[in-house]
């Protein structure tokens, strides 16, 4: 019997705008399916290569943040786009 894995990243807090966003839906649009997708598509794409993804690989997309996330295992993130005053255990994350 298999255990249940484990969750990496525990979302404490999402703020007030989070969502999971992977770089939308093409070839659809004949059928009235919008291509939605991350709002700046380049963060993702670049966020997913650093961390050695897949480029359309889905992510967690912060607007608006405050967000509390807790992780629990090692793993590698990446944190791109706007400035967003990240901090790890209260102290601050520089890019």
């Amino acid at each position: 019997m298999s255990s249940k894995p484990q969750p990496m990243i525990e979302i404490v807090r999402a703020g007030v705008l989070a969502s999971v966003q992977d770089l939308g839906r093409t070839g659809y649009r004949r059928f009235g399916v919008c291509t939605s997708g991350a709002l700046d598509p380049l963060s993702l794409y670049v966020g997913n290569r650093l961390v050695g993804n897949r480029s359309d690989a889905a992510g967690i997309e912060f607007t608006l943040g405050n967000a509390t996330l807790r992780f629990h295992a090692n793993g590698l993130i990446a944190l791109t786009g706007a400035d967003c005053r990240a901090t790890l255990d209260g102290a601050p994350v520089h890019a």
